[in-house]
């Protein structure tokens, strides 16, 4: 049995290694960022996104991840893990709720909360007309979308426009995601 990792990770010994000529293993890499999401006050901070996630108890061994992760073909394709595409505002890491999917996906599906402030997700006050601006991003450029009297206006245009986005992202990588993550963002709505 090894150290404790942020005080509740441990490798429990057996076929998966941490290091791997002298590196840290893919699996290890992924494994640590996911307590350190879920454990870290410092990262808590800067990410309050994470503050109430936590690990499987499964999960919680190093060996146990590694199985699972080695056993998952998009694992080794540089995908980011997520834990609530799959089950909506799922907080724990684990199995049954974890799945790999590409930055360009799961980027899409942040809400940027800090940066907007108390609007609805894709407004902005445009301060010279008084008026509320939709906008979304996509491919890494910022698409404007109108200026609206009302806040709930441009966030529906912006709602409407996000999904739209999300399931045409969706189909253009249908063949190089898991079924079970296509699913889900052909499902995903903005207000789930």
């Amino acid at each position: 049995m090894s150290k404790l990792i942020l005080g509740v990770g441990f490798n429990s010994g057996g076929k998966h290694k941490a290091t791997i000529d002298g590196k840290r293993a893919k699996s290890y890499t992924t494994w640590h960022h996911m307590l350190q999401r879920a454990y870290c006050s410092k990262l808590h901070v800067k990410r309050p996104t994470y503050v109430g996630c936590s690990v499987s108890e499964e999960w919680l061994d190093f060996q146990h991840f590694s199985d699972w992760f080695y056993g998952n073909p998009y694992s080794d394709l540089g995908y980011h893990l997520d834990k609530d595409l799959l089950v909506t505002n799922n907080k724990v890491y684990g199995p049954e709720t974890c799945c790999f999917v590409p930055q360009e996906l799961n980027t899409l599906l942040l809400d940027s909360g800090v940066a907007r402030g108390d609007l609805p997700q894709g407004v902005y006050l445009y301060k010279p007309s008084s008026k509320f601006m939709a906008r979304v991003g996509v491919d890494g450029k910022r698409e404007y979308l109108g200026l609206f009297d009302t806040e709930t206006e441009a966030h529906q245009v912006y709602k409407t426009y996000k999904e739209a986005h999300v399931k045409r992202k969706a189909l253009e990588w249908q063949d190089r995601i898991a079924s079970d993550v296509f699913d889900a963002l052909m499902r995903w709505s903005l207000d789930s």
